[in-house]
């Protein structure tokens, strides 16, 4: 039996408890206290610090305040954020007089925060543009989270498929492994003029754990071609026995039809009947 890889393709949507439109039901898995107003973060706090907001465990960096539902991310749902969110940016710095020409290149460091990465001469500029809005980089910090999470699960996809194709598991594993952690250093997305962003980690699942096998080993080898023997030898024995029962049961009915309608071995009782009467006269 094959197993199967399988990833989440639809939108599901998740209702918090009441108390999750706003940051007012705050209540701490966190040392001190909580303001009602204060915003919590969801996506990864340097910190690392967690708390409850409105039955929502709450860790890092994005904001749960406002958010009336949670919906999975999705293929469809990380495309449509993705075109969203990169004309939101471009427009951002248009307004501050910023050109995104030629593209900028950005990324999400350890500390959750969206920076212009490398040496690029608007560096300053931009991310001092980016440190006044706040939920442009929550929504920027989300798109990559999401677009990692479903390359994470077509790597997984594509180990279930090695493996079942006759792949070595524990090479499979350790590819999916390594796979894994590229991904998730995968925290970069370009802008370019048009507004289009680009991102770092699209294609990496599948680039990194293609479906079919690199390579199958000698005892994979060998134990596929047992199995085919065996099988082959199986079936061969169960035709034969097959056709032996229907050549016995065709010789008992003409032998059948020969005799009268008695079976093998079986005295004719009519004609014995017959002599028995011919000697007694």
């Amino acid at each position: 039996m094959d197993i199967q890889g399988s990833s989440s393709s639809n939108r599901v949507r998740w209702q918090p408890a009441a108390g999750a439109a706003g940051t007012s039901g705050v209540s701490g898995s966190k040392a001190g206290s909580v303001d009602a107003g204060e915003k919590v973060g969801f996506h990864g706090a340097p910190t690392g610090e967690t708390m409850q907001v409105g039955g929502l465990t709450a860790t890092n960096h994005s904001m749960v305040e406002g958010l009336p539902a949670l919906e999975l991310p999705s293929r469809e749902s990380v495309a449509a954020d993705t075109q969203k969110v990169g004309d939101e940016l471009r427009m951002v710095l248009a307004v501050a007089g910023i050109k995104s020409e030629p593209p900028l290149a950005f990324r999400v460091d350890t500390s959750g925060t969206v920076k212009v990465d490398g040496d690029d001469p608007r560096a300053a500029e931009v991310n001092k543009v980016l440190s006044r809005e706040p939920e442009l980089q929550n929504r920027l910090r989300k798109l990559v989270g999401d677009a990692q999470m479903m390359e994470h699960a077509d790597a997984v996809d594509g180990y279930y498929s090695q493996v079942n194709a006759g792949a070595d598991a524990e090479a499979a594993s350790k590819r999916l492994v390594a796979a894994g952690q590229k991904i998730s250093g995968a925290t970069g997305f370009t802008l370019d003029a048009d507004g289009k962003l680009s991102l770092e980690c699209a294609g990496m699942g599948k680039e990194l754990m293609p479906p079919e096998p690199t390579q199958v080993s000698d005892e994979e080898k060998m134990w596929r071609e047992m199995m085919r023997l065996t099988d082959r030898t199986r079936r061969t024995g169960v035709v034969a026995a097959a056709e032996d029962a229907e050549a016995a049961e065709k010789k008992d009915r003409d032998h059948r039809e020969s005799s009268g309608g008695n079976a093998p071995g079986q005295p004719d009782l009519g004609q014995g009947s017959t002599s028995a009467a011919k000697a007694a006269a």
